[in-house]
C-alpha cells in the first residue's frame, strides 16, 4: 500500500535549515550591532556634552568679561571721582559709547559712600520706556539721587545724539546704593566683583551686576548685564529637536533654551518649567530614556551657575540608527535570496561569526581588549570586525588617558597633602597650639579652607623674656597664598628678635614683601610684643580686624589705629599701641574667616555673633576652652556649608 503522506524533500529541508541558519546569523549581527550602537552612544554623548559645555562656558564668559574690563576702566575714570550731578554728567558721552559697544550692558551706575547715586540706562525696548514714562524718542534715561535728599530724585531723558529731551522729579523710593550687594562686595576688595544672578524687574529678565571700587575708596562703578543673549545662544545649541539646555543657580532659572525665565513679572523656579525633564529632576524623579549632563560654569570671578543638558537617547544617533536598521534589513533580504546556496557555505559563514561573538562576549572588562578574529573577507562580518577594532582601540586610548589623568590627580593630591603638612609645620603646634607664655596661657588654631591656605599665626619666645605674637591673613587662598604666607612667616621670625617695636617690624616686613610682588598679594597682619611679668602688650596693625578684649566676662572690641595691609605700597608707616592685661583678662585675635563664615542662607557669622559667643562662656573659661567654643559655634552656624575662607584664632590669657 502506497503511503501518500506528504514528506519534505531533502532540498526543502536544506532550504528550511538554511533559512533558519540565515535568520540566526542575521539575529546575531543585529545583537552585536545594537551592542556597538549603545557603546557608541555613550562615547558620542560624552564628546557632545564636553564640546557643548566648553562652548557654552566660553559664551557665558564672553558675555560678562568685556563688561568687567569696561567697568574696571570706568572705576579709574573721572566718572568715579565726581561728587555731584554736574561732574557725573560730563562722562555721558563715554558712557553712552560704551553702552553702544556692549549690547549686553543695559545700565552703568556709580554709587558714593554718602549714598549719592547716578545711573545711565539705555532704553532699547518700548516696555522699558513705558515703565519709566519716557518720551517715544528717548534713547537714554539718567537718574540722580543725592544722598542727603536735599532735592527730589531727578530723571532726565536724552535722544541718541545726547540732546536733552526733558527732565522730571521722580518719587523718592529710599534707594541707597551703599546697601546694595554690588556696592558692599566691591568696597571689600580691590578687584572687580560679579553679583549672583538676580531678576531685573524693569527688563523682566535675569542678569548680573559687575562692580569695581574706585581708587579713592569712596565710590563704586557698576554695570548691569542681561543674560538674554545666553538664552538665545542656548536655543541655537539644541543639536536635536528634543534637546533641553538650562543654566540655573540653586532652584532659580538663569537662562534656558526652552522657555522664558520669567512669568507674570516674576522669575521662574526650576519646578515652574512644566513638561520638561528639569521639572522631574526637581522632584527627584528620574528622566527615562534621556541623557543628562550637569556641570558648573563660572559666572564672574566669584560666582558660578550649573549647566544642565538633557538629550533624548533616541534622537542623539537617530540617523545612525536608521542607517543601522536599513543595513540590517538589507542584509536580511540578501541572506534570504542566498538561501539556495546557504547549505554549501553556511558552515564557513557561521565560524567567523561565532569567533566574533566570542570576542565581544569575552572582552576584557579592565581595558576593553578584544581578541578579534582576523578579517579574511570584506563582508558584513569583516566590516563589523574593523568597527569593533576601532572601537576597542578608541576605548583603550580613552582608558589609558583616564588612567594617566587619575594618576596625575592622585599625584597632585599627594603633593597638596605634603604641602599642607609643610605649611602646618611653619606655624607653632602644627596648626593648633596650647602653651604657657611665662605664667600666662595662649591658645591658637589655624584651619585652611583648602588643602593649603594663606592664614598664619606665630608665637616666638625672645631672649629678654618677652614673646612675639602675630596673626595674619593673605589676600587669597590656595597654593599662591600659602607660598606668600611662608615667606612672610620666615621674614617675621627673622625680624622679630631685632625689631625695637611692632611698628618697625611691620615697616621692615612691608619693605621686603613689596619686592617682586608682581601678583599684588598682600597680608593683613596684627603683631606685638608681650611681657608676661607686667601684662603689657605693645602691638601694631596692618589693616587687620580689631581684636576683642574679654575683661570681667565682658567682650568688647579694642579700638585700633590700623595702617595699610603689608606687601602693597612702599614706605608705609605703622603705629604702636599699648594694652595692659590684668589678671583674668583674655585677648582674642582672629581672621575674617570667622566673622565672614556663611550659612546656607548666605548670612555671615558676623562680629556681633563673635562678641555674643565670647560673652556666653563661663567667667573662668580657659583660653583653650574659649577658643574651641568659638570654633564650634562657627561650625554649627555654617551647618555643613563649605568653608569659604581660612580660619585662624588666637587667644592670650593673663593669669
Amino acid at each position: 500500500m502506497i503511503n501518500h503522506a506528504i514528506r519534505l524533500s531533502i532540498r526543502t529541508k536544506i532550504a528550511i535549515g538554511s533559512l533558519v541558519i540565515v535568520l540566526l546569523v542575521w539575529g546575531l549581527l543585529a545583537v552585536v550591532s545594537y551592542s556597538a550602537t549603545n557603546t557608541l552612544l555613550k562615547v558620542v554623548s560624552q564628546a557632545l556634552f564636553s564640546s557643548a559645555s566648553k562652548e557654552i562656558s566660553l559664551e557665558v564668559e564672553s558675555t560678562y568679561r568685556p563688561v568687567l574690563q569696561m567697568t574696571a576702566l570706568l572705576a579709574d575714570s573721572r566718572l568715579a571721582q565726581g561728587r555731584d550731578f554736574e561732574s557725573h554728567i560730563q562722562s555721558l558721552p563715554i558712557i553712552t559709547e560704551l553702552l553702544a559697544q556692549h549690547p549686553q550692558a543695559v545700565a552703568i551706575m556709580v554709587g558714593l559712600d554718602n549714598s549719592d547715586y547716578f545711573s545711565v540706562r539705555q532704553l532699547r525696548r518700548a516696555d522699558v520706556r513705558e515703565s519709566l514714562d519716557a518720551p517715544p524718542d528717548a534713547h537714554y534715561a539718567i537718574d540722580y539721587m543725592a544722598g542727603d535728599r536735599a532735592q527730589a530724585p531727578l530723571r532726565q531723558f536724552y535722544r541718541q545724539d545726547l540732546s536733552l529731551i526733558s527732565q522730571i522729579n521722580v518719587e523718592d523710593t529710599g534707594f541707597d546704593p551703599t546697601q546694595r550687594p554690588w556696592f558692599q562686595d566691591a568696597m571689600r576688595v580691590n578687584t572687580a566683583v560679579t553679583t549672583e544672578p538676580y531678576f531685573f524687574y524693569f527688563l523682566q529678565t535675569m542678569g548680573v551686576t559687575v562692580a569695581k571700587r574706585a581708587g579713592n575708596r569712596r565710590s563704586v562703578v557698576a554695570t548691569d548685564i542681561t543674560l538674554d543673549d545666553i538664552s538665545r545662544y542656548l536655543g541655537q545649541q539644541r543639536v536635536t529637536p528634543g534637546t533641553e539646555i538650562l543654566l540655573h543657580r540653586e532652584d532659580q532659572m538663569v537662562a534656558s533654551s526652552l522657555a522664558k525665565i520669567s512669568e507674570n513679572g516674576m522669575s521662574k523656579q526650576l519646578g515652574d518649567v512644566k513638561g520638561t525633564v528639569f521639572e522631574t529632576l526637581v522632584h527627584g524623579t528620574p528622566a527615562p530614556k534621556r541623557l543628562i549632563h550637569r556641570q558648573k560654569v563660572p559666572l564672574g570671578s566669584n560666582n558660578s551657575v550649573e549647566l544642565m543638558i538633557s538629550v533624548p537617547e533616541n534622537e542623539l544617533l537617530a540617523e545612525f540608527r536608521q542607517l543601522r536598521d536599513r543595513v540590517l534589513w538589507w542584509s536580511l533580504g540578501l541572506l534570504i535570496l542566498l538561501v539556495p546556496l546557504a547549505w554549501w557555505w553556511a558552515t564557513g559563514i557561521s565560524r567567523p561569526i561565532r569567533r566574533l561573538s566570542d570576542a565581544v562576549t569575552n572582552v576584557d572588562q579592565a581595558d576593553f581588549v578584544m581578541n578579534l578574529p582576523a578579517v579574511r573577507n570584506k563582508d558584513e562580518v569583516g566590516v563589523l570586525t574593523h568597527a569593533l577594532e576601532r572601537m576597542s582601540d578608541s576605548l583603550q586610548r580613552y582608558i589609558a588617558e583616564l588612567a594617566s589623568a587619575t594618576a596625575a590627580r592622585q599625584k597632585l593630591e599627594s603633593e597638596l597633602d605634603i604641602a599642607r603638612r609643610i605649611q602646618m609645620d611653619l606655624v607653632p603646634g602644627g596648626g593648633e597650639l596650647a602653651v604657657n607664655v611665662g605664667e600666662d596661657s595662649l591658645y591658637a588654631c589655624l584651619k585652611p579652607a583648602r588643602a593649603v591656605g594663606g592664614d598664619l599665626y606665630e608665637m616666638l619666645a625672645l631672649d629678654d623674656g618677652r614673646y612675639f605674637v602675630a596673626v595674619g591673613d593673605v589676600s587669597d587662598k590656595g597654593m599662591p597664598a600659602a607660598l606668600f604666607m611662608s615667606r612672610a612667616v620666615a621674614l617675621a621670625k627673622m625680624l622679630a628678635p631685632r625689631a625695637d617695636s611692632p611698628a618697625t617690624l611691620l615697616a621692615e616686613l612691608n619693605h621686603e614683601l613689596v619686592k617682586g610682588n608682581d601678583s599684588c598679594m598682600f597680608i593683613t597682619l596684627i603683631c606685638g610684643f608681650y611681657a608676661p611679668k607686667t601684662g603689657e602688650l605693645i602691638f601694631s596693625s596692618a589693616g587687620h580686624n580689631p581684636p576683642v578684649l574679654i575683661r570681667n566676662n565682658n567682650a568688647q572690641f579694642v579700638e585700633l589705629d590700623s595702617g595699610t595691609a603689608v606687601g602693597v605700597f612702599e614706605g608705609i608707616d605703622y603705629f604702636n599701641q599699648r594694652l595692659l592685661l590684668s589678671s583674668g583678662d583674655q585677648l582674642c585675635v582672629y581672621t575674617d574667616g570667622i566673622t565672614e563664615a556663611f550659612n546656607a542662607q548666605r548670612e555671615e557669622f558676623s562680629e556681633r555673633r563673635l562678641i555674643s559667643t565670647l560673652n556666653s562662656d563661663a567667667p573662668n573659661s580657659t583660653v583653650k576652652d574659649r577658643g574651641e567654643h568659638v570654633l564650634e559655634a562657627v561650625h554649627a552656624f555654617a551647618a555643613g556649608e563649605a568653608q569659604s575662607d581660612d580660619i585662624t584664632l588666637m587667644i592670650l590669657g593673663k593669669r
